[in-house]
């Protein structure tokens, strides 16, 4: 059995070892204070740094946000920048445009300025011969006059001399009174010789347009009142010849007119019709000449059968016309009508024939542009109507009437034609 001491060794190795232990046990818990303690710094520093951290965090998301803001506005100032270049161009583009139009201008500015300096240089200067459409220089025209001048003092030379001409000469202003012409020592005593002949010959700017040159009428009716019938009534062909500086004519172109047609039976009579007029003025600067036609009047109809016939055409070359009147008489009853014209800048048709139907009625023919007939009443027999003056005048068409009608027709039926046409040509430089 284990004395006490041996417990007391016992109990004082297992204190010891306790101790021990218990020291080691101490070591190693202030041990892991000491790694708790350098923990707990490291995580407080770790936090300050977490801290830290997400501080910088913080400023670096603020700073990519600012930058992000500052990228949009550098983006929005780029476009702006942009439409502000595109801007400019446009700009310059019209700014080159109205440069070059600007240019333009200038370069015709210039050319008109020099063209009128030419111009003014001509009009004061130019000497040998007219500027422009017969218009001279004020040169010429003081060169002129200085010449005139001269030629009036050498005229002069032999009446006045220098000092008497300054003592005497006053200025006139029309009318002159006798005392102005006395201080001239002008009169009859002291005027020798006599004046030159003044033909107009060399004269010049007398030729202007719209001047008349002559007039011609074309026409066998010689307009007495004793014409015959053969010349009242029978047309023609005739020739227009243009005279020297002739541009345009005025022409009257006149048809004929037709002869009566009268029925003593029924008492009935009715007048021919009138021919047509064309009034027109043309350009006859390409041609030298014109033919002209003037129709003939229609012969009577008595007794009233049939119609008389119609009056021929007249022309002036193929620049106007117009149509004879046609022939009064039965079927149906009435006056002839007048005819037409065309190419005319006024076409003028012809009077239509009057008509009767009673033994004291006797119609006058129809009109035309210069004549119009009245009717007879048969008075006599036979030869006793005779060819007279009177009766022609009563009852014969001329310069395109037609003819007037006469009861007892068969006695004057010789008289009762047409006028024949007639063309009247005016000639204008």
């Amino acid at each position: 059995m284990p004395t006490l001491t041996d417990a007391v060794n016992t109990l004082v190795s297992n204190t010891t070892t306790l101790q021990t232990t218990v020291s080691g046990r101490i070591t190693d818990m202030d041990g892991k204070i000491t790694q708790a303690n350098t923990a707990k710094v490291a995580a407080e520093t770790a936090k300050a740094a977490a801290e830290i951290a997400k501080g910088l965090a913080d400023t670096a998301k603020t700073d990519a946000e600012t930058a992000q803001t500052l990228a949009e506005n550098a983006k929005t100032a780029a476009e702006t920048a942009q439409g502000i270049a595109a801007t400019a161009k446009t700009d310059a583009l019209v700014a080159k445009a109205a440069t070059d139009t600007a240019k333009g201008n200038a370069e015709s500015a210039q050319t008109a300025a020099e063209s009128a300096r030419t111009d003014a240089q001509q009009w004061a200067t130019k000497t040998d011969g007219a500027v422009a459409s017969g218009e001279y220089s004020a040169k010429y025209h003081a060169t002129a006059a200085s010449t005139s001048a001269s030629a009036a003092a050498t005229t002069l030379a032999d009446r006045y001399t220098k000092a008497e001409t300054d003592a005497k000469v006053v200025e006139l202003s029309p009318p002159a009174t006798k005392a102005h012409v006395d201080s001239l020592g002008i009169n009859a005593g002291t005027l020798t010789g006599s004046l030159p002949a003044i033909s107009g010959a060399n004269l010049t700017g007398i030729e202007s347009a719209g001047r008349l040159l002559n007039m011609q009428a074309f026409t066998n009716d010689p307009g007495t009142n004793n014409a015959t019938r053969t010349q009242m009534s029978s047309g023609g062909s005739f020739t227009w010849t243009k005279p020297a500086g002739c541009t345009k004519v005025l022409v009257y172109c006149t048809g004929a007119g037709a002869g009566s047609s009268c029925n003593d039976t029924s008492y009935r009579n009715w007048g021919g019709g009138a021919g047509a007029t064309a009034i027109g003025i043309f350009d006859v600067s390409a041609v030298s000449t014109v033919a002209i036609t003037t129709g003939s009047g229609s012969a009577p109809v008595s007794p009233a059968a049939t119609r008389a016939g119609t009056g021929g055409t007249s022309s002036f070359g193929s620049f106007c016309s117009a149509t004879g009147g046609a022939g009064g008489g039965d079927a149906p009853y009435g006056g002839g009508v007048g005819g037409f014209a065309v190419g005319g800048t006024q076409n003028i048709p012809g009077g239509g024939g009057n008509s009767a139907h009673d033994a004291n009625a006797e119609p006058g023919g129809g009109a035309s542009y210069w004549y119009k007939t009245s009717g007879q009443h048969h008075n006599g027999s036979g030869s006793s109507q005779g060819d007279t003056a009177i009766t022609r005048l009563r009852t014969a068409g001329r310069y395109g009437s037609g003819a007037g009608g006469a009861y007892g027709s068969q006695y004057i039926i010789e008289y009762r034609y047409g006028g024949a046409g007639i063309v009247v040509v005016y000639a204008y430089s």
